[in-house]
């Protein structure tokens, strides 16, 4: 697992670049939005794992959300303000140098409101501060907040039926998009929250089946089986699809072995 979320971090860093070279022309790379989803989805069933039969009081949901809080915002904070950095950098350099920037200007996108935004971690919701200084961020606040979502419904439900509330929020969060024509690798505002629901509670659902089959699916994955397929229905998947707008929701139950 640790192997193959490395390799997709690494699509995901080659999905961000921006400048013209011969990795980033591939289809391949150019469908690393994808890897987005299986963070989600292993989140989802990493987090269950660890968590699911260690909250049962509102004092546990507060220490939960601590622990995800001190993961992910110091790295967030540290990467606002190198971006808020850059701001400055641009705006001294329009103002001594009579420097002109090739995208925007200083302080234009990258403003007051949404530096608050993002500095309270609400970036996904707001469509002022969606995709603003660190822009893949987005991803970041939708989590934090489906963390939340998480622990209430393992406070407000019991052990059996987390499940079904898992497949649910699924459900619902996939009629939701379907109805309303959003795609399946959307981050518009509010939306990427959708998206980041569908992804995590499909890993919850993942681990609720691994927890229930381990034994059976343990000899299936040991041959390498599980590797191989998955590899390769996710190579072919990126090699030969062109974005379209459901290959979002498709892929999903592919990250599931």
């Amino acid at each position: 697992m640790e192997s193959l979320r490395g390799v997709a971090a690494l699509m995901v860093v080659f999905l961000h670049i921006k400048w013209s070279n011969p990795l980033t022309t591939l289809l391949f790379f150019r469908n690393g939005y994808l890897m987005v989803d299986l963070f989600f989805v292993l989140s989802g069933f990493v987090i269950c794992h660890n968590y699911s039969q260690k909250i049962g009081e509102a004092r546990d949901v507060g220490h939960f959300i601590f622990l995800r809080f001190g993961r992910l915002y110091p790295l967030h904070l540290f990467c606002l303000i190198a971006f808020l950095g850059i701001e400055f950098a641009k705006y001294i350099g329009e103002l001594k140098l009579n420097y002109a920037p090739y995208a925007n200007r200083a302080f234009t996108i990258n403003s007051v409101c949404p530096f608050i935004a993002n500095l309270l971690l609400i970036q996904t919701f707001c469509p002022f501060a969606n995709l603003t200084f660190n822009a893949p961020s987005w991803s970041i606040s939708a989590e934090f907040y489906t963390y939340l979502v998480f622990a209430i419904v393992i406070l407000a439900s019991q052990k059996k039926t987390v499940l079904i509330f898992s497949v649910f929020l699924v459900l619902l969060a996939l009629c939701f998009m379907l109805f309303f024509g959003v795609s399946g690798i959307t981050e518009l505002p509010g939306w990427s929250f959708v998206r980041c629901i569908l992804g995590f509670f499909t890993g919850v659902v993942a681990y609720h089946f691994y927890d229930r089959y381990k034994s059976n699916i343990s000899r299936w994955s040991g041959s390498g089986k599980a590797a191989f397929s998955l590899l390769a229905i996710l190579a072919a998947f990126m090699f030969f699809r062109e974005n379209p707008k459901l290959d979002g929701f498709l892929v999903l139950p592919v990250f599931l072995p």
